[in-house]
């Protein structure tokens, strides 16, 4: 019974392979990247100021620094700011040395927090830097301008990608002597991606000077394969 089985597995398997379906050519095609383009202006801003102070004391020291926040909260609520726009970091300390003649000399420490406030009315813009600058009690870090909701330009974006990836895929294909097929595969590369083109950003108190928020690219990129037909 041994033998007759080891037989019967010996016949059976060369009629298996015989049996395989052959091995299908793969479809011609060609794969193009898309680009895409949608400019927004921005609508978002975001402030962020440095309260700083400077000594030999850390506990004065912290102490000055969590007077002056709660003075910069208190003057963003009497500007009707809402509080959930208002956000502040750990207060964070670094050692200050002087360097003389190759020495160095331990002269105190910075500690320093930053606070950040982020509206909407970006007509409020210079309202609320005077505001804060006159005050004294802050120095202004950075702004960042931004785009409060950017999916309707992402979709306008993704889908200029699109169509240029379709008119590059068509031109090389005539190009080629072929026919463009469907579209077969389709990825898109990460999310949107933003890039600032232009932007203003006033440093001082001044009722001459004013700020533009300028421009902001929203980007969209695809990768598409058509089909080659003769």
């Amino acid at each position: 019974m041994k033998l007759r089985l080891i037989a019967v597995v010996g016949c059976t398997l060369p009629w298996l392979l015989a049996c395989q379906p052959a091995a299908v050519n793969e479809q011609d095609y060609i794969e193009v990247q898309g680009s895409g383009v949608a400019v927004a202006v921005p609508d978002r801003v975001s402030m962020v100021f440095a309260i700083e102070a400077e000594g030999q004391d850390l506990t004065q020291l912290k102490q000055r620094v969590d007077a002056t926040t709660v003075n910069m909260l208190d003057l963003f609520t009497e500007m009707n700011i809402p509080r959930q726009q208002i956000r502040s970091w750990n207060v964070s300390v670094q050692p200050i040395y002087n360097y003389r003649d190759g020495n160095r000399e331990f002269q105190g420490y910075q500690v320093s927090r930053d606070l950040q406030v982020t509206f909407d009315e970006l007509e409020r813009f210079d309202e609320i830097l005077d505001n804060a600058l006159q005050a004294g009690i802050g120095n202004l870090s950075r702004v960042n301008f931004t785009v409060a909701d950017p999916s309707p330009y992402y979709e306008q974006a993704r889908a200029a990608a699109v169509e240029h990836a379709h008119a590059k895929a068509k031109q090389m294909a005539e190009l080629s002597g072929r026919w463009l097929g469907n579209a077969i595969q389709i990825r898109e590369q990460g999310g949107h991606q933003e890039r600032i083109l232009v932007t203003g950003s006033r440093m001082m108190a001044s009722d001459s000077s004013a700020t533009e928020a300028g421009e902001q690219e929203i980007r969209a990129q695809v990768f598409i394969r058509y089909a080659l037909e003769d």
